[in-house]
């Protein structure tokens, strides 16, 4: 059948009358750490390295991990599955009426497939090799946090007078967010896509899935958004990181020394300025490829759990991997319990504080941007009159899927699943979301990070510091135990959470 302009405008009238009028099932479900309660992650593959991870709370489970707070669609599972299926049954009906079937022989598949997959991560695996024996000093976790740093500086200072600190680590133009304020970041995944070495430049892709408020203060009005984003880095070719030193902290790549976005790029110690010839890894572009709007009014934002029962994404290397690890380590040969001994004593630990409110307790078992992060929601929270109640909390399994090493540090990655009462109550103690009898199941992937010299103990060490044994209340704000003066929010003393992953756009 001839396609013509008739048919054409037709059909994308049809079309978009549809999607326009699915945006108005954008209804609120009710709102854990994690993030898991309000998050509602994308689809797809990525392909790479690192996660980067919420907490409960829906997307922010209200709390932890960023999941519960994480919207997209409706926020409903059973109703995001029927309209979606009429929509592209309609869809569908109407692509066929207009256009026939294409019954060309000579076409070609674009269909994602598991040999794709895999060819894809061989060639990621191989470019991520070669980039870090080109530069020993190069590690995923650590520049995944600083661009994780740049994405929370970008939103949260968006159309505020702090806008302007994060210019100088763009190399190409500001983009354009809209009107509003932007606030509850729950990032659900962060990681490496793709990794590029061309004659003057390295080039690395970060793919963001991710959720935001967004707050007009002319008309009062907030709408939550999901977003997927990629995010192409660019540093001048055959540069060289400076020593890694932990987490949080923003360094001059020339030096080494200490940067602050309130520098504005130009280094205090050595007076260079952050550009692609001193080696810094500068924002080239950031590219939106999907947004999903739901309207909100408040944080008491709850969705149905996604990625609950997925299978599990285990690493096609684990096994050589971990070999490898215990090699490396040998008085862990017959450590087998990181599940059970680290893993779980860490989970319920910061389930216990998150919902105790004594949140300052947990400041040594997670990196520093994990901590602010989380830290900077259940103040938001608080100032609202309202706390995250995490209650009757009981892990139901855990399994071991990813080992990670490089020249500096190496990670473990598990699948936790767990079950608990997840529910927000007043200053009355009255519950205004969640559920106080009805238990909540979920799952989400941790990743749990050290510094390879690190001397690691076999059980984990919950309420001391632990380079002296200082109690942890002895550990201020900044993540420097008073007694020792040591930062042990870096991995170099102990396993610290890295990354909360929900477990619907977990990749591997």
């Amino acid at each position: 059948m001839k396609l013509s302009r008739k048919h054409i405008f037709t059909f994308l009238i049809i079309s978009g009358l549809i999607i326009a009028a699915l945006m108005f099932f954008c209804d609120e479900s009710f709102a854990r750490p994690g993030g898991g309660h309000g998050f509602r992650g994308g689809g797809g593959y990525h392909g790479g390295g690192y996660h980067g991870g919420g907490f409960r709370g829906g997307g922010y489970h209200g709390g932890t991990g960023g999941g519960s707070f994480f919207i997209g669609f409706t926020g409903n599972f059973g109703m995001d599955f029927l309209i979606n299926i009429i929509a592209w049954a309609i869809i569908i009906f109407l692509f066929n009426m207009f256009l026939g079937r294409n019954k060309s022989t000579d076409s070609v598949s674009s269909t994602a497939t598991s040999d794709n997959f895999a060819a894809h991560a061989s060639n990621f695996n191989l470019s991520l090799k070669l980039l870090i024996n080109q530069d020993n000093n190069f590690s995923v976790p650590v520049f995944l946090d600083y661009v994780t740093m740049l994405f929370n500086k970008l939103y949260l200072s968006y159309n505020t007078k702090d806008f302007q600190e994060i210019k100088p680590f763009f190399a190409g133009t500001m983009p354009n967010l809209g009107d509003g304020i932007n606030s509850e970041i729950a990032i659900g995944n962060v990681e490496i896509s793709n990794i590029k070495s061309q004659k003057n430049f390295t080039i690395i892709t970060v793919s963001f899935i991710a959720n935001y408020t967004n707050s007009n203060p002319t008309n009062g009005k907030s709408f939550r958004y999901t977003i997927e984003e990629e995010w192409v880095m660019k540093r001048k070719a055959n540069s060289l990181s400076p020593k890694p030193e932990g987490f949080g902290v923003l360094r001059c790549p020339n030096c080494g020394g200490t940067l602050d976005f309130k520098d504005f790029g130009k280094c205090q110690n050595c007076g260079s300025t952050l550009n692609f010839n001193t080696g810094g890894w500068m924002i080239s572009r950031i590219v939106r490829q999907k947004t999903e709007k739901c309207q909100t009014e408040n944080m008491l934002t709850y969705t149905e759990e996604e990625g609950t029962y997925y299978d599990t994404v285990f690493s096609d290397t684990l096994f050589s991997d971990e070999k490898t690890f215990k090699d490396l380590h040998k008085n862990f040969k017959d450590f087998s319990g990181f599940e059970d001994q680290i893993a779980k004593p860490y989970f319920l630990e910061i389930y216990k504080n998150w919902s105790e409110n004594t949140w300052d307790k947990t400041r040594h078992l997670l990196s520093e941007r994990q901590w602010q992060n989380f830290n900077a929601y259940l103040k938001q929270l608080q100032s609202l009159g309202y706390q995250n109640k995490v209650e009757n909390v009981k892990i139901t399994n855990i399994e071991t899927v990813k080992y990670d090493i490089d020249f500096n540090y190496e990670s473990i990655t598990v699948r936790i699943f767990a079950r608990c009462l997840d529910y927000i109550v007043d200053s009355d103690g009255k519950t205004v979301a969640g559920d106080n009898k009805k238990p909540r199941q979920f799952s989400e992937y941790w990743t749990f990070v050290a510094n390879r010299n690190a001397t690691f103990k076999k059980t984990a060490d919950l309420h001391s510091c632990p380079n002296c044994g200082a109690p942890v209340e002895k550990i201020g704000e900044s993540g420097v135990c008073e007694y020792c003066n040591s930062k042990i929010t870096d991995g170099n003393f102990s396993w610290i959470l890295f990354s909360i992953t929900q477990d619907e756009v977990y990749t591997g």
